[in-house]
């Protein structure tokens, strides 16, 4: 991405701001929870091994097959752990002795392995990536999978169009297409909701490809957005979440017992002003493995995807081109999953996707309505517009941006991940 002096070209609002409830929850939760002691994990862990290195694709099923060769060599059914700057957290490797036969495939491809056994595992407050191990895949499934605040519930509604053929829905969007990962919710009755349906299945995530099984017969859905708007709609996003609403949900689907675990270390520090705490979520150096939304976990998230783009079963999007021609996106996408729409219904398809069409009916479109998570479901559809972080900006700002891009992601990434394909 080529550096502006420009102001306006500058990054937006940060990472996202949370409200005092989040914080009197946190602190309840950890207050009241009775003390334990460790306990061991289901699964025994064997050594860690460290993985520094940054690297391509290639260069990374390198790296985790000299690991398998290692632990083989062992003679022991451990499960490694590998941390490293270029996975941004765990993987870990159930391999009972079996390395021989994971080995059988070719360099770099992950094709012919157990690609389910070699998943990154992502785990937040709201939402858990291991729910998709032992997902029953159906052959033509859509898997939505895109960082958070970059146009999920857009592509979700345009999938439905798109899969239905109407703009009419006789439920709320997130129960049509419901997010696995999310933890408000029991896994065995989002998979029951999904094995129902009979209709091609579009089902969100918020998981990066290296934490999702891996299937031909299904298509992925990666939608990138400029990493600036993403931040001030992730601040926007996390102050109208109602905290007290997503903790009851959360107890009563998995319990909320491990919550003081998952923030041993107390909660990070919140800046008061708005640039503050988008300065804030561009630096946050936290693994994307272990925080929703960071510049850092948007980038990783892109780039999982970005590198399989050529693949036939994957489909990057762009919110800013969706902006610029949403009917021209819906046509392109219906063509790559093989979707034929009949012309006379395109107009009606096209107008019930637009933003005003989705904010206008906010309390079936925006995504844990079921629940009630948000203490205004029109405010999840705050503007639906690119460049409001240009308010953000001032002298120096985008030279500072630019270099800290240019630590995370290589250029071509950079340019496509801010402006999309125009």
């Amino acid at each position: 991405m080529k550096a502006s002096a420009d102001p306006s070209r500058s990054l937006r609002a940060p990472g996202s701001k949370p409200s005092p409830s989040f914080a009197s929850f946190i602190g309840a939760l950890r207050g009241t929870r009775a003390a334990r002691a460790p306990t061991q994990s289901l699964r025994s862990r064997g050594p860690s091994l460290g993985i520094e290195k940054k690297g391509s694709a290639d260069a990374l099923f390198d790296q985790r097959l000299r690991v398998l060769s290692a632990i083989e060599h062992m003679g022991k059914p451990w499960v490694a752990t590998l941390f490293g700057h270029c996975l941004g957290g765990g993987l870990e490797l159930p391999l009972a002795c079996q390395c021989p036969r994971l080995l059988r495939s070719s360099r770099g491809r992950a094709r012919g392995i157990l690609v389910s056994d070699m998943l990154v595992h992502y785990r937040t407050v709201v939402y858990e990536s291991d729910r998709w191990r032992g997902f029953p895949f159906r052959a033509g499934d859509i898997v939505i999978t895109t960082p958070p605040k970059c146009g999920t519930t857009w592509t979700q509604r345009i999938c439905a169009l798109l899969v239905f053929g109407t703009p009419e829905l006789d439920r709320p969007l997130t129960s049509v297409s419901p997010w696995l990962d999310m933890v408000t919710r029991r896994r065995e009755e989002i998979v029951a909701v999904l094995e129902a349906q009979t209709h091609r299945r579009f089902i969100k995530s918020h998981t990066p490809r290296d934490g999702i099984p891996w299937r031909d017969d299904v298509t992925y859905l990666c939608v990138g957005r400029d990493p600036r708007d993403v931040a001030l709609s992730w601040d926007n996003h996390v102050a109208n979440v109602d905290w007290a609403a997503v903790f009851g949900a959360r107890e009563a689907a998995v319990g909320n017992d491990d919550i003081a675990d998952l923030i041993a270390q107390g909660l990070p520090p919140t800046p008061e002003s708005e640039r503050d705490r988008f300065w804030a979520w561009v630096a946050d150096p936290t693994p994307p493995t272990q925080v929703p939304s960071s510049l850092l976990g948007v980038l990783h998230h892109l780039a999982s995807f970005w590198e399989v783009r050529d693949r036939p079963n994957v489909v990057l999007l762009h919110y800013g081109d969706l902006e610029a021609d949403l009917e021209g996106e819906m046509r392109r996408l219906a063509a790559r999953l093989a979707i034929d729409v009949p012309e006379e219904r395109w107009s009606d398809l096209v107008r019930a996707a637009t933003f005003e069409e989705m904010r206008r009916d906010a309390d079936r479109m925006a995504p844990g309505v079921t629940e009630s998570i948000w203490q205004d479901n029109a405010r999840f559809f705050r503007s639906g517009t690119s460049g409001q972080f240009r308010r953000l900006f001032g002298a120096g700002d985008a030279e500072r941006y630019e270099a800290r891009i240019l630590e995370l992601a290589d250029p071509a990434l950079a340019a496509w991940a801010h402006c999309g394909r125009s």
